[in-house]
């Protein structure tokens, strides 16, 4: 028994790949053209930008959620880390608070307890400490200050 016609695999058989996708996208060759006849382009054409805009929008969506805010935190830590002097309480990243006893271009010296020294890298400084008596201290000064 023989076919009369071939099956759809075996008339696929034996070309490229790229050949097989381009076929199974194509439009019937009786298809009327869509745009009226004003071109070759057909139902699904897109201009080569089409593609491109969700790429472009995610890209700039992500610069402004990721790359902006880290270059903002890391131009504050190298303004604060500029501004570090003798004295100054600080908190270190890993949670130690102590005062600036001598300063280099890449450590600090801290005094964590009386006669205690301890040397850290300056980019370890986190940010300045200020007691919360400190701050209580000074809201309430400022507020009666406000009602004189």
């Amino acid at each position: 028994m023989i076919p009369n016609e071939l099956s759809p695999l075996h008339a696929l058989q034996g070309r490229p790949f790229v050949h097989l996708i381009a076929q199974v996208g194509a439009a019937p060759d009786n298809a009327a053209p869509a745009s009226g006849g004003r071109g070759a382009q057909g139902p699904g054409a897109q201009s080569p930008l089409g593609g491109m805009v969700p790429l472009l929008l995610f890209g700039a969506i992500f610069y402004l959620m990721v790359f902006r805010p880290m270059s903002k935190q890391r131009k504050d830590q190298e303004e604060l880390n500029k501004a570090l002097r003798k004295g100054d309480r600080v908190v270190m990243r890993s949670g130690i608070i102590g005062t600036i006893t001598g300063i280099d271009d890449n450590e600090v010296v801290l005094e964590v307890a009386e006669k205690v020294r301890m040397k850290f890298l300056r980019s370890a400084v986190e940010q300045k400490y200020e007691r919360p008596a400190d701050k209580a201290a000074e809201t309430s000064s400022t507020a009666t200050a406000e009602k004189k």
